[in-house]
C-alpha cells in the first residue's frame, strides 16, 4: 500500500477558523490567491495583477482578517483602524 504525500497548501498558514470558512465557502484558492498570500505574509508591498473575478480583493482582505483574528486570540488587538480599503471606482468607469 503506497501513501500519497499531502501537498502543503497556502491555506495551511491561516488561522483554522479562517481556513475552514474559506474552504467551506470557496473550496480552493484561485491562482491569484495561491501566489498572493505568501507575498502578502512577508509584509512587503505586493501587486497582484489578475483578471476581474480572480479573487484579488479577497486575497488582500482575508490575509488582513486572518491577522486580526490571530491578534484577537492573543488579546493584543488594539482598538484602532487596521485595514483600509480604497475602492478603484475610477478603474471601473
Amino acid at each position: 500500500m503506497s501513501q500519497t504525500a499531502v501537498q502543503p497548501s497556502v491555506l495551511d498558514h491561516f488561522h483554522p477558523l479562517v481556513r475552514d470558512w474559506f474552504v467551506g465557502r470557496f473550496g480552493a484558492p484561485t491562482f491569484a490567491q495561491e501566489d498572493g498570500w505568501p507575498a502578502i505574509r512577508t509584509g512587503e508591498d505586493c501587486l497582484i495583477a489578475a483578471p476581474t473575478g480572480s479573487g484579488k480583493t479577497l486575497t488582500a482582505f482575508l490575509a488582513g482578517i486572518d491577522e486580526l483574528i490571530r491578534e484577537g486570540d492573543t488579546g493584543e488587538l488594539p482598538g484602532e483602524v487596521r485595514i483600509l480599503y480604497i475602492s478603484p471606482l475610477k478603474a471601473l468607469s
